[in-house]
């Protein structure tokens, strides 16, 4: 596959910036963070909470973190949780969950009485929810009603894999809301460093750096697991906690097309045999329900995605042992000459098989002849590098150019060279 630098994330800021960001935390009511697993979302929440615990305040928040995943996505384990760690800080609600278990008190009003209960502590509360995408819909009404009913000494911070179901409009009009995502938890290049600095990829030489931080992307969980060289647990996680929670008609499209250097309606409508408009709705259903296709701007199409590299390398693996995906030749070679159609010649060849000598020829056939019109003789003795001296023989068209190439090469400098071989060429 080809290599190519960290992509670009705009919304990225670094973790010291990040934390910066929160420095007004007590006008937010909701800090939502949401990413995959792997992303740190619980590390950058703790490290958060210990940030602000450490500030010589004498208003200190008191704080509360409910574990969703083992308090149970239903309604009653909910609550009991709830009490359990609120308890230090308001030992009152205990009374508030036994009138529930007698059946006196609904559920919803039972969060009524807890938001008005946590106000009476006297001091700004900070509950954190992790985990909130494994509760039920009921579950979910209840953290709403939560957040509607509680008062401003209340700052709920929610850690989700996916954006919860929470009317938040009214937030973000006061401007009481703040959302951290998988972009902005990325590690960027100076995190990179810091980390390789500290783990078992010390020794790498700085191509090898590149390279690892190339197929991390920025995925801290990536990231540890590269460092250990555990191949199979990067495979185990993976599978885990990001293939299980993807829907099964993504999963299925996203590892058929999964060799192609990126991913647009009309390029894996020509790769794998689709439809534009299926390609184009299974692209967009992979970017809004998996965090590791991001769109990425593209010169000739508003929906433009990647696959991250890791996951790419897993469903290479998983595609290699399925026999329903399109032969991965084919897809290749007819990808390339998509890619060759639109332009992007480099592309086409780092696509196409290393053993598709006739397809590669084809395609630097057509491309060389302009490309030296245009006086780039680097691009084209790069593209006649890749074809042995018998491919070039046999296509006359291609023996010629070569020849031109040969002459203008001789000298010492390309660029003056140039503008003569667009003269004589033409």
């Amino acid at each position: 596959m080809p290599t190519h630098g960290p992509a670009l994330r705009p919304g990225h800021v670094s973790r010291q910036r990040l934390l910066a960001t929160l420095a007004g935390w007590r006008s937010l009511r909701l800090i939502l963070i949401t990413a995959p697993a792997g992303f740190g979302k619980s590390t950058f929440a703790a490290e958060w909470l210990s940030q602000i615990a450490a500030a010589d305040d004498e208003r200190r928040p008191a704080f509360a973190w409910l574990d969703l995943a083992a308090a149970g996505s239903a309604p009653g384990p909910l609550l009991h949780h709830l009490v359990e760690v609120l308890s230090p800080v308001a030992p009152h609600l205990a009374d508030l969950l036994a009138s529930v278990e007698n059946g006196g008190m609904a559920h919803l009003q039972f969060m009524r009485s807890l938001a008005r209960g946590l106000a009476d502590v006297g001091r700004d509360v900070v509950l954190v929810l992790d985990d909130l995408h494994l509760l039920d819909e009921e579950s979910c009404s209840l953290v709403q009603e939560l957040l509607d009913q509680a008062l401003p000494a209340l700052h709920l911070v929610i850690l989700s894999r996916t954006v919860p179901p929470l009317q938040t409009a009214r937030l973000h009009l006061h401007a009481t809301i703040r959302i951290i995502d998988a972009d902005a938890l990325r590690f960027d290049h100076a995190e990179f460093d810091a980390f390789v600095q500290h783990s078992a990829l010390a020794h790498l030489s700085p191509a090898q750096r590149s390279e690892v931080e190339h197929r991390a992307d920025g995925w801290i969980a990536g990231l540890h697991l590269l460092a250990q060289s555990q191949r199979t647990l990067l495979d185990e996680y993976t599978g885990a906690e990001v293939l299980r929670h993807m829907p099964e008609h993504v999963r299925r499209f996203l590892t058929d097309v999964a060799p192609l250097p990126y991913l647009t309606p009309a390029l894996c409508a020509a790769a794998a045999g689709r439809s534009v408009a299926e390609c184009e709705a299974q692209i967009a259903a992979a970017e809004s329900s998996v965090a590791f296709v991001s769109r990425f701007a593209h010169p000739s199409t508003p929906l433009a995605c990647r696959i991250h590299p890791l996951l790419q390398e897993v469903l290479l693996r998983e595609r290699a042992l399925r026999a329903d995906c399109t032969p991965e030749h084919e897809l290749r070679r007819l990808g390339a000459e998509h890619l060759a159609a639109l332009g992007d010649v480099d592309a086409a060849l780092q696509l196409l098989p290393a053993d598709d000598a006739l397809s590669a020829a084809r395609i630097i056939s057509n491309a060389l002849r302009p490309a030296l019109l245009r006086g780039e003789l680097r691009t084209a003795q790069r593209w006649l590098g890749r074809l042995a001296p018998a491919a070039i023989a046999a296509d006359a068209q291609l023996a010629v150019d070569a020849a031109w190439l040969e002459y203008f090469a001789e000298s010492l400098d390309f660029y003056a060279a140039a503008p003569r071989a667009r003269s004589l060429a033409s």
